[in-house]
């Protein structure tokens, strides 16, 4: 099943979406699902031929093989980058976008510098959380 957002189609031709979601998590394999949630929202929008940039897709197996580290301050100076060069923004809300730092964080900044530019919601079914990859295969 792909994602389908309310609201948004991911400019084809325009830039890219920015794809806000939670990461952080004390459980180390509650992180590593939200990776493959992640990546699975981003491959679907690729797959549309629709651009789009994930920080937590990009990023998290270059941080772990090399040791980036997870402090916030180091990503949001590199998010706000990303967000401040996107022509739309993303959330994947998965359990735990609420209480996320971060992605609060990018949507106030978002909503704040980029008032004009388009925010969509993507909250997925149990069909689409069930397909959720788990491991590399």
């Amino acid at each position: 099943m792909m994602a389908k957002t309310q609201g948004l189609q991911a400019p084809r031709n325009d830039g890219y979406v920015y794809v806000a979601s939670p990461f952080t998590h004390p459980n180390p394999d509650v992180m590593e699902w939200r990776y493959f949630a992640a990546l699975k929202y981003t491959q679907e929008l690729l797959g549309q031929l629709n651009w789009a940039f994930t920080p937590i897709g990009h990023c998290y197996v270059m941080a772990k093989l090399y040791n980036l580290g997870h402090e916030h301050e180091f990503w949001l100076q590199y998010d706000k980058i990303m967000i401040d060069n996107a022509a739309g923004m993303h959330v994947l809300c998965i359990d735990g976008w609420k209480q996320s730092t971060g992605v609060q964080w990018e949507i106030e900044y978002w909503t704040r510098t980029r008032p004009k530019l388009p925010i969509a919601y993507f909250t997925p079914d149990d069909e689409w959380l069930a397909g959720v990859r788990t491991k590399f295969k």
